[in-house]
C-alpha cells in the first residue's frame, strides 16, 4: 500500500492530508502573512521607482524643495506598512476565514 500527500488518509479529512496536525501547522500562516507584508515593501518601493524616475521630473519637481510634502508622505506610508502592516492583514485574514465560514 502506497501513501499518496494529496489524498487524505482512509477515513480522515483532507487537512489531515496537508499536515494540518504537526507542530509546524500553526506557522504556515505566520509564514504566509510575512510574505505578503514583504511583498508589500516591495510594491511601496516599485511605487516609489516609478514615482521618482517619470512622475517628478515630468512635473519639474526633482531635486526641488516642492517635492518635500511627497518623501513625508512617503515616509509615513513606509512607516505605517511596517507597523500596521501585520496587523492589517491578520484582520484581512480573519474576515476572508468568517465570510467562507460555512454553519453546518
Amino acid at each position: 500500500m502506497t501513501l499518496n500527500p494529496y489524498e487524505p488518509p482512509a477515513g480522515g479529512t483532507p487537512s489531515d492530508a496537508t499536515g494540518a496536525n504537526s507542530p509546524l501547522a500553526g506557522w504556515e500562516s505566520i509564514v504566509k502573512r510575512l510574505l505578503v507584508w514583504c511583498v508589500g515593501f516591495v510594491l511601496l518601493f516599485a511605487i516609489n521607482a516609478f514615482v521618482e524616475l517619470l512622475v517628478l521630473p515630468r512635473w519639474g519637481l526633482d531635486k526641488s524643495a516642492e517635492n518635500d510634502i511627497y518623501f513625508k508622505c512617503w515616509w509615513l506610508m513606509v512607516g505605517l506598512w511596517f507597523v500596521f502592516g501585520n496587523a492589517l492583514l491578520a484582520a484581512f485574514e480573519r474576515s476572508l476565514k468568517s465570510r467562507n465560514h460555512v454553519d453546518k
